[in-house]
């Protein structure tokens, strides 16, 4: 572990990475920990001064450094990322958005893949870390298709309650539930769904269906409409 910050590592080629290191500053012993920062293209190694702070870094460093060394499983699987969920005010996203969703959702099967869950144990050494990308690389496009697969079933119920939700509002005794049943959607769909939680085919995949279906019961009831089949 180098006393400095050393730049743009696109691999693991800086040893043994400590959970602390001691200097002396100033005749004074300064306890500080070294943290992977995500640069996108690669990372930077750092000291921080927090285990908390250094600890979620070097999560996301980590998960850049296995993308970096599967990236063959990696790019198969990003071309296959579905799009948002349908915009509760019913607007198209940007182009940015839609970018920033499938990259989030793609972060995700690569935690899956490679166990990266917080608090799980991440790798030290180079050799720690070469043997969790022989381990999880295969799992990468396994992964990838259950969180697509999650993801466009949502979606697909989703868009059932809006359409339903979009009838009902025109009748008079029909905005009050409305507005309820919208602000139950905003719950369930955070800006943050896939940045944390359970994965693709636990408990959050399975909350969401079964409590969309029930609100688009209740929108389509409020509209006069047929309800939509339950997955």
């Amino acid at each position: 572990m180098p006393r400095a910050a050393a730049a743009h590592h696109a691999a693991w080629t800086f040893g043994e990475l400590p959970p602390v290191v001691t200097r002396r500053v100033g005749g004074l012993e300064v306890r500080s920990y070294p943290a992977l920062v995500d640069r996108g293209a690669a990372v930077d190694l750092v000291l921080l001064e927090t285990a908390a702070a250094a600890e979620a870094a070097t999560r996301t460093g980590v998960r850049r450094l296995l993308m970096l060394a599967a990236r063959g499983h990696v790019a198969v699987s990003a071309a296959r990322m579905p799009p948002p969920f349908p915009s509760l005010d019913g607007a198209p996203p940007a182009r940015g958005q839609a970018d920033a969703f499938r990259a989030l959702v793609l972060a995700r099967s690569v935690d899956d893949a490679f166990k990266l869950a917080p608090g799980a144990p991440l790798p030290r050494t180079k050799e720690a870390f070469e043997a969790l990308v022989r381990e999880g690389s295969p799992r990468i496009e396994r992964a990838a298709r259950d969180w697509t697969e999650a993801v466009k079933a949502t979606s697909s119920e989703l868009a059932a309650t809006l359409a339903a939700l979009k009838a009902a509002s025109k009748g008079p005794s029909g905005a009050a539930a409305v507005r309820d049943i919208r602000s139950q959607l905003g719950h369930l769909f955070p800006a943050n769904l896939t940045t944390h939680g359970q994965g693709p085919c636990e408990a959050r995949r399975a909350d969401q269906s079964l409590t969309v279906a029930p609100l688009s019961r209740r929108a389509s009831h409020r509209g006069c409409l047929p309800v939509p089949p339950v997955r």
